[in-house]
């Protein structure tokens, strides 16, 4: 029998089929079909990972060493969850990350209400994959990432979370953040201005769900 120790996250009990990847886990990738085109069994649509690709996740225990992709990798575990089409369980090898315990420490709340704050300059960026694969760019930018942020805000918004976006970035990247959150961003200029600005937006928010 193998065996994981390690500091727990997220604790609970259960006896579930293991599914191993022996790479990275590309959280976006891998759920897609799951989040987007209805897949109940979560079967791993990423074509860079052998040991799981068109295999089904929903309810296994996921052993991996970490997450890799997107920087919505935490929100896309959140919806798998709130969708019912998440992993039993998920076990790293290495030490968590922060997209993986940020998906995490969100499937604990039970909480009726869920407000999330995003900070952004609307320019969505990060690795892809640590496979290369022809065709496929190795980097997350451009268009292909604003398009993927969108799915995710989209994604959670149906899911019940009111998503808030904080504006950080210049004129240029203005219409990416539009196409992102809608009208449910807000732009300051200084980090000084976050508090006031915020918390009256935040507090409209509040009202309209109280």
């Amino acid at each position: 029998m193998r065996e994981f120790q390690g500091r727990v996250v997220s604790p609970g009990k259960l006896t579930a089929k293991a599914l191993v990847s022996r790479g990275g886990l590309n959280t976006l990738a891998s759920f897609q079909k799951a989040l987007q085109f209805g897949d109940k069994k979560a079967t791993c649509g990423d074509q860079n990972n052998p040991d799981l690709y068109g295999k089904e996740m929903a309810g296994k225990a996921l052993c991996l060493p970490r997450t890799i992709g997107s920087t919505t990798g935490g929100l896309v575990l959140y919806c798998a969850c709130s969708m019912g089409r998440q992993p039993a369980c998920m076990l790293f090898s290495e030490p968590i990350d922060s997209l993986a315990a940020a998906g995490a420490d969100l499937l604990r709340r039970r909480e009726e209400h869920k407000i999330l704050i995003v900070f952004s300059d609307g320019l969505p960026n990060d690795m892809v994959s640590g496979r290369a694969r022809e065709g496929v760019p190795d980097k997350y930018i451009g268009d292909a990432a604003i398009q993927d942020t969108c799915l995710q805000v989209r994604t959670l918004r149906r899911a019940g979370v009111h998503v808030i976006g904080i504006f950080l970035g210049g004129d240029g990247e203005l219409e990416n953040e539009r196409m992102i959150y809608g009208s449910s961003f807000l732009r300051i200029r200084r980090a000084e201005d976050f508090g006031g600005s915020a918390g009256k937006r935040l507090s409209e928010t509040l009202l309209l769900l109280s």
